[in-house]
């Protein structure tokens, strides 16, 4: 009696090590109403049968994250698929054969998804027999959690983010885009600091009304490295933006960090800039200095001033922007003077502008364009600083001072160019 307690015993124990690694499913449902839950990270066995053509299991993730499905099976030809909550299919692969020669055929599949409830099916093409498999799971550890379809795919839905903050974001097999709300009390530039183990991605910046202000696309990782970096450096008027991360190829996880330093503009300017035409002008006094900055979306600004008598003006000028147009309007919006594809010096990556002009007293209106490249500047229009020209031609002829006659209220005057 006590050899057959014994050899019970043995076989209960033996039997209780094979079911800690291999849980056996006599009968798994083959819908997703009567689904098998399986536990991540144990393994499970099945059989399609002639009377049994498809096995579903249910599974449950409580984070957004990677799952791995480690599959061998011992059938001709077999169906994989994977469906969501609503019985959606957003994972699938069909017509697997075995190997001939091993009669098996082995399935290692990452699939990054959000949270939710989900279901593994194994179906029937050709033959019958076993397989195992085993689900596991690695934690995204996303910043802001999602669950089916994804919680932020709508600028209405963004996820509110602060500058100088590390952020985790995952692309799942069924979350294409993910979008982030952030705002600038003031004009300034911002960096996005980014990296992604995601086969391909895009990248938007939305304006408040839903506008592409920036975007690059179709942005592939290093094949060998299997990461892809994105350093992005943009000047923005004050307001609200939307960063988002889409995907055109693959999924996985990223990383972000967006930063920001303050133009210091001398003017506020939000949206689209504020002093783009002659009417929105900022007033500036002579003989002061000035900041101001060119934004992705900002394209020009405008500034007024007024010469109470007729004189010389020095227009002094640092612009740290690739390429800029500048102008000089009268009151009624006339050019009266322009340097057009003003490039920066490679080296210092500045430009410098001193210009010297003489001007009848009046209303006058300096422009800083952009051609190229975005950026902050500094600038001041000095008055009075050198005595008026004598008008002769002997001192015209030695100076190089450019006479074009004019009218002035009324009265018989000057209009004083110097190159």
């Amino acid at each position: 009696m006590k050899k057959i307690l014994a050899a019970c015993l043995s076989v209960v124990l033996i039997l209780s090590t094979l079911i800690s690694t291999t849980v056996c499913v006599a009968a798994a449902g083959d819908s997703l109403a009567t689904a098998t839950t399986v536990t991540l990270g144990k393994k499970y066995s099945g059989a399609i049968t002639e009377t049994n053509s498809k096995d579903v299991y249910k599974f449950t993730l409580n984070a957004s994250g990677e799952i791995n499905i480690d599959l061998k099976a011992y059938i001709p030809c077999t169906h994989y698929y994977l469906y969501d909550s609503d019985g959606n299919t957003i994972w699938e692969v069909t017509y697997q054969y075995w190997n001939g020669t091993t009669e098996l055929y082995t399935l290692n599949e990452d699939i990054d998804l959000t949270a939710g409830t989900y279901y593994f099916a194994v179906g029937k093409c050709d033959g019958t027999g076993n397989y195992n498999f085993i689900i596991t799971y690695t934690n995204a550890n996303e910043s802001f959690a999602e669950v089916q379809g994804g919680n932020n795919n709508t600028i209405k839905d963004a996820d509110e983010i602060s500058f100088s903050t590390a952020y985790k974001g995952s692309i799942a097999q069924n979350d294409d885009k993910d979008i982030y709300q952030f705002t600038l009390n003031a004009s300034g530039e911002i960096v996005v600091d980014l990296k992604a183990s995601i086969p391909c991605t895009h990248y938007y910046l939305y304006d408040s009304d839903g506008n592409t202000i920036w975007e690059v696309t179709y942005q592939y990782w290093n094949g060998t490295t299997e990461l892809y970096t994105l350093n992005e450096d943009i000047d923005l008027t004050a307001g609200t933006y939307y960063f988002a991360v889409g995907k055109c190829d693959g999924t996985g996880n990223y990383n972000f960090i967006i930063t920001y330093t303050n133009a210091n503009e001398s003017f506020a300017e939000t949206g689209y800039g504020n002093n783009q035409s002659i009417k929105d002008a900022d007033v500036i006094s002579l003989n002061k200095s000035y900041k101001g900055q060119l934004a992705i979306n900002d394209n020009k600004d405008i500034y007024k001033f007024t010469l109470s008598k007729t004189g010389e003006i020095e227009i002094n000028l640092t612009a740290y922007i690739y390429c800029t147009h500048y102008y000089l309007y009268d009151k009624d919006g006339n050019t009266i003077w322009e340097a057009r594809y003003q490039y920066w010096n490679d080296t210092s990556e500045k430009y410098v502008l001193n210009k010297t002009l003489y001007l009848s007293a009046g209303t006058y209106y300096f422009a800083v364009e952009r051609c190229d490249g975005t950026g902050n500047y500094s600038f001041s229009v000095i008055f009075g600083k050198c005595a008026a020209p004598k008008l002769t031609a002997a001192a015209n002829a030695a100076s190089g001072v450019k006479v074009t006659w004019g009218k002035v209220s009324g009265a018989d005057s000057y209009n004083v160019y110097k190159k």
